[in-house]
C-alpha cells in the first residue's frame, strides 16, 4: 500500500467555484433568504462570506448553516482559503460541535482524504478539533495535488453555457424574492414610523395633560394655604371673644339674685306662721303646713318654703331635709326646673348623697334643653351663689349633669363650644358692635327697635364680608328661637298685640292651669310670619296661676317680654288701646265686645300644639 495519500480535489469544484450575487442584499435579507432556500447557504459559502462584513450576521448564518447540514462545506472554505473572519467565528464552537461535522465529513466519498490534507496542513485549530482521526495521520505527509491531465478532453461547451443558464435563473429569482422581502420590510418600516409619531403625539397630550394637573394642583394648595392662614385668624378672634364672654359671664353670675315680691296671701301665710312660732307652737305650725301641703299638691309652694322655714329655725335636720325634698317634687310637677334643683340641692347640703335628692336632681336635668338658654343661665346662677347651695353641693349637680348630657354638663361649667362662636362682632356704618346669639334674640324679645334697626344694617354687610360666619350667626339664632332670624333679617315687619292671657289658655296643661309655653310658641310663630314688634300684655293673676310659676313670669316681666295689667284690673282696655295706638291687629280668640263693640280692631286666630303654634290669618 502506497503511503502517500493523492486527494482527489475535483469532487470539490463544485463547492469551491466563487460567486458574488449578493452584494446589494442587507444582512436580514441574507439571513431570511439562508431559511428559505438551502442552496442559497451553499452560495454564500462559496463566496467566502465576502459580502458580509457584520460579524454578527455571520454568527448567525453560521447557526443556520449547522441547522441545515451544511457545515461541512464551511470547513472545505476555511481550509482552502484561509478565512481568517471565519475562523475566529468557528473558535467560539465546541470541540464536540466540530469533531461531530469533521465525522460527518470523512465518512463521505473523498472525505477523509480531505480531513488528512487539513491536519496535514498546519491549521492548530482544525488539528485540535480533528484529533479523532490521530492515530491514523501520524505517518502521513502531505501529499501534491496532481496536476491536471493534459490530454483531458474539455467539457463540451454546450454543457457549461445550460449550466450558467440555469444558475443564472435561479439567481434571478432568489433577487427578485429578495427585492420583494424589502419592498415588505420598507413598509413594515414606513408602518412602524407612523406608530412612533402616533405615539409622540399621544405622549405629548399626556405631557400637556400633567402640566395641567401640576397647575390645578398647586392652585389647590395656594387655596388650602390661604384657608389655613384664615383659620388661624379666626382661632385668634375666636379665643379672644372666648375671654369676652368668660368674663361677662362671671359678671352675670356673680350678681345678686332678685328677690321674688310676695303676694299678699303668701304674705298672710308669713304672718300666720311666724306668729305660731313666736308663740311658741313650731310643731303646730309644721302639721298644718304638712297637712295643707297633702291636701293641695299644686298650690303648696308657699306653705313648703314655710315648711322648710320652721324646720331650719327648729334644728331638725331630717325633718328639714324631707321637706325640701317635698318643695323639690312641688316644683317639678309645675316645670320650675331651677327652683326643683335649688331644693334638692339644699338637701344635699343636709344629707350628702341622699337618694331622694339625687333623683330629684336627675329628673330636672333630663328636662332641660341646651336650646333652653334662659333656664341654663338661671341655673348656672344658682351653681355659682354660694349663698344658696354649698361647693360640694354645686360639684354633685355638675356630676349629675355629666351623667345626663355632656352638652348641658360643659355649659354649665361655662365651657364654650368651639365650633359655635358665642360672640359676633358686628359693623354697622362707623359703629361696631359684639353680640352673642343670646343677646340678640333677648333684643327681639323686648322689641328693642333701635337695637334691631343696627343688627339689620350690620347683617347686609356681614352677608357680603363673611358669607360663612352669617350663616353660622344664623344657625346659633335659630337654634335659641327659629322666628327671631326672621325678624333682624328681613326688609319690614308690621307690629301686633298679643292677649297673653287668652293665648295662655288656650292649651293648658292637664290640670288644667295656663301655661306662659304657649305665648313663646305663638311669638315665635308671629316672627316668622314677619309680626315685630309683638307687644304681649296679660292679666294680672296669669302670674299666679301659670304651670311654669311666678318667677318665669317674673323673669319675663323684668326682660320687658311681657307687660302686665294693674291688680284688680282687665287686660282687654290695654290690650285694644294698645292696637289703636300702633294701628295693628290683636292675636286672641276673644271678641271685646265690652271694649271694642263694633268691632273695629282687627283679630287674628291661632293654633297652639304641644310643641308647635301656627297663627291663622283670615
Amino acid at each position: 500500500m502506497n503511503n502517500k495519500l493523492v486527494i482527489d480535489t475535483n469532487q470539490l469544484v463544485d463547492l469551491l467555484a466563487s460567486n458574488e450575487f449578493l452584494s446589494e442584499l442587507d444582512p436580514d435579507a441574507i439571513l431570511e433568504l439562508v431559511k428559505s432556500n438551502r442552496s442559497a447557504s451553499k452560495r454564500i459559502l462559496q463566496g467566502g462570506f465576502r459580502d458580509v462584513v457584520n460579524p454578527m450576521v455571520q454568527r448567525r448564518l453560521i447557526d443556520e448553516i449547522k441547522r441545515s447540514g451544511d457545515f461541512c462545506v464551511l470547513l472545505v472554505r476555511i481550509w482552502r482559503d484561509g478565512h481568517i473572519a471565519l475562523t475566529k467565528t468557528i473558535e467560539d464552537m465546541s470541540v464536540s460541535e466540530v469533531s461531530a461535522s469533521l465525522n460527518e465529513l470523512a465518512a463521505r466519498e473523498g472525505g477523509r482524504n480531505l480531513c488528512i490534507a487539513m491536519l496535514l496542513d498546519g491549521r492548530k485549530k482544525l488539528a485540535k478539533l480533528a484529533q479523532n482521526h490521530k492515530d491514523e495521520l501520524l505517518s502521513i505527509k502531505r501529499a501534491e495535488e496532481p496536476t491536471p491531465s493534459k490530454t483531458a478532453e474539455p467539457a463540451p461547451k454546450q454543457s457549461a453555457d445550460s449550466d450558467l443558464k440555469t444558475k443564472l435563473k435561479e439567481t434571478k429569482n432568489l433577487l427578485r424574492e429578495a427585492q420583494k422581502q424589502l419592498t415588505q420590510a420598507r413598509r413594515d418600516l414606513a408602518k412602524s414610523a407612523q406608530k412612533i409619531e402616533k405615539l409622540e403625539k399621544e405622549n405629548a397630550k399626556q405631557k400637556e395633560k400633567i402640566a395641567q394637573l401640576d397647575r390645578e394642583v398647586k392652585k389647590s394648595r395656594e387655596s388650602a394655604n390661604k384657608f389655613l392662614r384664615e383659620r388661624d385668624k379666626e382661632k385668634e378672634r375666636t379665643e379672644e371673644q372666648r375671654k369676652i364672654v368668660s368674663d361677662l359671664r362671671s359678671q352675670l353670675d356673680n350678681q345678686q339674685r332678685p328677690e321674688r315680691p310676695a303676694a299678699p296671701h303668701e304674705q298672710a301665710w308669713k304672718d300666720t306662721v311666724n306668729y305660731l312660732i313666736k308663740e311658741g307652737k313650731s310643731n303646730t305650725a309644721a302639721e298644718f303646713l304638712e297637712a295643707f301641703a297633702k291636701n293641695d299638691a299644686h298650690n303648696c309652694v308657699t306653705p313648703l318654703e314655710l315648711l322648710v322655714d320652721v324646720y331650719r329655725k327648729t334644728g331638725a335636720h331630717g325633718k328639714h331635709a324631707e321637706a325640701l325634698k317635698m318643695l323639690s317634687d312641688c316644683h317639678l310637677r309645675c316645670s320650675r326646673i331651677v327652683e326643683a334643683i335649688e331644693a334638692a340641692a339644699k338637701a344635699l347640703n343636709l344629707i350628702p348623697k341622699w337618694p331622694p335628692a339625687v333623683e330629684n336632681i336627675k329628673k330636672a336635668l333630663s328636662r332641660i334643653s341646651t336650646r333652653n338658654q334662659h333656664r341654663i343661665c338661671e341655673l348656672r346662677k344658682l351653681l355659682h351663689d354660694r349663698s344658696a347651695i354649698s361647693e360640694e353641693a354645686a360639684n354633685e349637680v355638675i356630676g349629675l349633669a355629666y351623667s345626663e348630657s355632656l352638652a348641658l354638663a360643659e355649659a354649665l361649667c361655662d365651657h364654650l363650644q368651639t365650633s359655635r362662636p358665642n360672640s359676633f362682632q358686628l359693623t354697622y356704618g362707623s359703629e361696631t358692635k359684639a353680640f352673642t346669639p343670646q343677646a340678640i334674640v333677648e333684643a327681639v324679645h323686648r322689641n328693642d327697635e333701635k337695637t334691631i334697626k343696627f343688627l339689620r344694617g350690620a347683617l347686609k354687610n356681614l352677608k357680603k364680608e363673611d358669607k360663612h360666619r352669617y350663616n353660622e350667626l344664623k344657625s346659633e339664632i335659630d337654634h335659641i328661637d327659629d322666628g327671631c332670624w326672621t325678624v333682624i333679617a328681613c326688609k319690614g315687619t308690621v307690629p301686633i298685640v298679643m292677649d297673653a292671657s287668652n293665648v295662655a289658655h288656650a292649651h293648658r296643661h292637664k290640670d288644667g292651669r295656663p301655661m306662659l309655653k304657649n305665648i313663646r310658641l305663638i311669638r315665635s310663630a308671629l316672627y316668622r310670619n314677619k309680626y315685630f314688634p309683638v307687644y304681649i300684655c296679660s292679666d294680672a293673676n296669669l302670674r299666679y296661676i301659670a304651670l311654669e310659676g311666678e318667677r318665669e313670669f317674673d323673669r319675663m316681666y323684668e326682660n320687658g317680654e311681657i307687660d302686665c295689667a294693674d291688680g284688680g284690673s282687665d287686660a282687654d282696655e290695654r290690650i285694644i288701646s294698645l292696637a289703636k295706638r300702633h294701628n295693628c291687629k290683636v292675636v286672641t280668640r276673644d271678641l271685646y265686645r265690652d271694649v271694642d263693640p263694633e268691632g273695629k280692631v282687627q283679630k287674628i286666630g291661632y293654633e297652639v300644639y304641644d310643641d308647635y303654634a301656627e297663627v291663622l290669618e283670615y
